[in-house]
């Protein structure tokens, strides 16, 4: 990957408040908690003292695809787990923007609601 391409991902994911963490063709995403808008009920994690409210997602470059990855069962995919491939780069973090701040099925998928709902984990009343 290119200076270029990095300085892209890293501008872009972090203009809207994301905090990007770069490996080797691959970056780490989250959203902190105080960067208010879609909100998954069941995934917090607190890293290097910032407290993330979403999972993880991943950015990584595999066989000349851009992919966006979630993956939070260990043993999944389990609900709200995806991945998607793209050509372009700019489709990819435009995906990762879209999981975080966009498509709120990506994030709270109806079945995961449901889930959490007859567990009594999630308040449908917020």
């Amino acid at each position: 990957m290119g200076k270029v391409e990095y300085l892209y991902v890293l501008g872009r994911l972090q203009e809207v408040g994301l905090v990007v963490n770069y490996y080797e063709n691959s970056f780490d995403v989250r959203k902190p908690r105080w960067t208010v808008w879609n909100r998954c009920p069941i995934k917090e994690e607190f890293v290097d003292s910032i407290d993330f409210d979403e999972p993880k997602c991943e950015l990584t470059l595999e066989h000349n695809r851009w992919v966006v990855r979630v993956h939070v069962y260990v043993l999944g995919p389990g609900l709200g787990d995806f991945e998607e491939k793209f050509r372009l780069l700019s489709e990819a973090v435009n995906s990762v923007v879209d999981y975080y701040f966009g498509n709120l099925e990506k994030v709270n998928p109806e079945k995961l609601v449901e889930s959490l709902k007859e567990t009594s984990v999630f308040d449908s009343s917020s």
